[in-house]
């Protein structure tokens, strides 16, 4: 892969919002796409890079995923080879954590755990960070429509 850093962080970062279903804006306003890319870069360089150039010849479109790219990316998820860190960047992101492996397993920072997507996905915020504020007790919880 001979891109330019910034097209790898952006191609990067519409693969992750494929997989994690969360918007692009979502994933750069976390602001953990370079630190994540950097991570992987470390734990599994020939792997990350497999799985952006087969990303990048999908040609799947993060804004209108069409039930052909669902196949394709499935396919993607299954494969012997790009499955295990597509699967690894999908918890990566809901969790804030490398999990690769029985013995590589930690908290990628403190930052990582406070904007992982499983909190989002809950409707929820950490333990002791991003407060909803005085008196949102008395709201009723949110909903979540059934489409």
């Amino acid at each position: 892969m001979n891109k330019l850093p910034e097209e790898n962080l952006s191609l990067f970062e519409e693969l992750c919002a494929i997989l994690t279903g969360f918007s692009l804006m979502e994933i750069q306003g976390t602001g953990l796409s370079e630190k994540y890319l950097e991570v992987i870069r470390d734990k599994e360089p020939q792997a990350i890079n497999n799985l952006l150039d087969s990303f990048e010849k999908l040609g799947t479109d993060h804004r209108k995923v069409s039930d052909n790219d669902l196949i394709l990316i499935k396919g993607v998820l299954e494969d012997e080879c790009l499955g295990p860190i597509s699967q690894q960047l999908i918890l990566m992101w809901y969790t804030g954590q490398w999990n690769f492996g029985e013995t590589d397993t930690y908290v990628i920072s403190e930052k990582a755990y406070i904007e992982s997507f499983s909190f989002r996905a809950a409707g929820s915020h950490p333990a002791g960070a991003k407060q909803p504020g005085f008196g949102t007790w008395q709201f009723p919880p949110q909903t979540f429509s059934e489409e």
